[in-house]
């Protein structure tokens, strides 16, 4: 576990895990409107690759019949708001993954 401000994360799942987790972003000198995030696939260290419609941001991925964005999500000045990921991992799965970008 992170206390503070922190540019890392790393997590442990298992082959074929449903995999979820927690980002918080905190607003520190400003608000932050209309939240957004940009998820890239991942790559491991033996050349295999999960790609990003694997990864899911519950938080902003809420669509109405016709997949339009039904929530937007702000953050207040100096308020934290949670963002809730899940992921799905291949069933053969193995070493670690990273990003091919972070944004």
């Amino acid at each position: 576990m992170t206390t503070g401000p922190g540019s890392e994360f790393r997590g442990e799942a298992q082959p074929g895990e449903y995999y979820c987790f927690q980002i918080d972003v905190w607003a520190a000198r400003e608000a932050l409107k209309n939240l957004a995030v940009e998820v890239t696939d991942l790559h491991s260290e033996q050349s295999m690759v999960l790609g990003r419609d694997a990864i899911t941001c519950f938080n902003l991925e809420v669509s109405d019949w016709l997949r339009r964005p039904m929530k937007r999500v702000d953050v207040a000045r100096e308020q934290v708001q949670t963002l809730w990921f899940g992921v799905q991992m291949q069933g053969d799965a193995t070493g670690a993954y990273t990003p091919t970008r972070v944004v």
